[in-house]
C-alpha cells in the first residue's frame, strides 16, 4: 500500500502537534517509499537548518527501515555501517528523530 498525500500530511501534523506539546519548534518531513517528499512543514521559530535535517531524517529512516536513533551506533568506527553517510549520494542522518512509518499508522 502506497502512502497518500493525505496520510503523509496527517503524519506531519501529528509530529507538529507533539512538538507543540513539548514546547519546541521543529520542521517535519514525510517521504514516500522512494524517498520523495510528500509532506513538509516548518513551525514558526524552528531553526532554518531544521528543514534540511528533517528531510534527511525522513530519507534515512525510509532508506534503512529503522529509526535514525538506531543508525548512529552502526555508523561509528568499528560498526557495520561505518562511513555509510559518506558513501551514499542521499543525505543520511545518524541521530535521533527520524521514524519509519508503517501502513498500520496511516489510518
Amino acid at each position: 500500500m502506497q502512502l497518500t498525500y493525505q496520510q503523509a500530511a496527517a503524519l506531519d501534523q501529528a509530529a507538529l502537534a507533539k512538538a507543540t506539546e513539548i514546547n519546541v519548534s521543529v520542521s517535519a518531513a514525510v517521504v514516500d517509499s522512494g524517498r520523495e517528499l510528500l509532506a513538509f512543514a516548518r513551525q514558526d521559530g524552528a531553526p532554518l537548518l531544521s528543514a534540511e535535517v528533517a528531510r534527511g531524517k525522513a530519507s534515512t529512516s525510509r532508506s534503512l527501515n529503522m529509526p535514525t536513533s538506531q543508525v548512529g551506533p552502526l555508523t561509528q568506527p568499528g560498526g557495520p555501517l561505518y562511513c555509510l553517510e559518506v558513501s551514499s549520494h542521499h543525505r543520511l542522518v545518524s541521530f535521533a528523530g527520524g521514524q519509519p512509518s508503517r501502513s498500520t499508522e496511516w489510518a
